[in-house]
């Protein structure tokens, strides 16, 4: 596999972004990608991308159809809730688990910018994964309408394989596409080992070639999606 671009040291744009775009945020409609129409508060300088369209752009076709299917969704590792933002302004349920404080605040902020009211989406301030305590949620524990189809993002650096074991039920009796960022080998296959053990396809979501070019700033050499959806064959059939 050939190395990370989004690790290249030699970022040129970069540069010249932060010599001439001013600091500070800005309150703006973003224009392109999936998130087109939404508005949050930006700072040009390490928001540009998503701005543009480009951050994690090559996810769009996945969350483009859950877009289309998910009558519920889930977003663990919401972060700033862009996603979730997204989900619920088509009319999906949304479920954001986010344990960060500072990011549940931009969260309920950027809520508010598109219109949607704090009971709008179930914000859990948890982690998820299989620990049994007030600190923790298990994805079995969301109660969402398991007949129906549903989307699942997670992105909790370095705790994915613990959050699908925690989701063993939900995962073998609904529909589910679900997004999964991992950021080393091992997480990789141990997602893609528990998915496959439930009835999934797993694809792997590699990045574009042109982040050679225009590079996401990333920590880590590994980075990838998982995008998983379930063989309708193994569904139960309901009575």
């Amino acid at each position: 596999m050939r190395a990370s671009p989004n690790r290249t040291k030699f970022r040129p744009l970069s540069m010249i972004k932060q010599r001439v775009v001013p600091a500070g945020q800005r309150r703006v409609t973003i224009p392109f990608s999936v998130f087109r129409g939404l508005v949050f508060n930006i700072d040009f300088r390490s928001q540009t991308q998503f701005y543009l369209g480009l951050w994690e752009f090559e996810t769009h076709p996945c969350i483009r159809h859950g877009l289309e299917s998910a009558r519920w969704m889930i977003d663990a590792g919401a972060g700033h809730g862009e996603l979730c933002i997204l989900f619920r302004r088509h009319g999906c349920q949304a479920f954001a688990i986010e344990p960060d404080t500072t990011a549940l605040s931009v969260l309920h902020a950027n809520m508010a910018l598109n219109g949607l009211s704090r009971s709008d989406i179930a914000v859990l301030p948890k982690y998820v994964g299989t620990s049994i305590d007030q600190d923790h949620i298990g994805l079995d524990r969301v109660e969402v309408d398991r007949s129906k189809p549903g989307f699942i993002k997670i992105d909790i650096e370095g705790f994915e394989t613990d959050a699908l074991e925690s989701a063993n039920s939900l995962l073998d009796e609904s529909d589910v596409t679900l997004l999964i960022e991992v950021h080393s080998k091992e997480l990789e296959a141990g997602c893609i080992g528990i998915l496959s053990s439930h009835g999934y396809t797993c694809r792997i979501i590699d990045n574009s070639r042109w982040r050679a070019l225009i590079p996401e700033r990333r920590l880590v050499s590994h980075n990838r999606w998982i995008w998983a959806e379930r063989d309708l064959n193994s569904l139960p059939v309901r009575g």
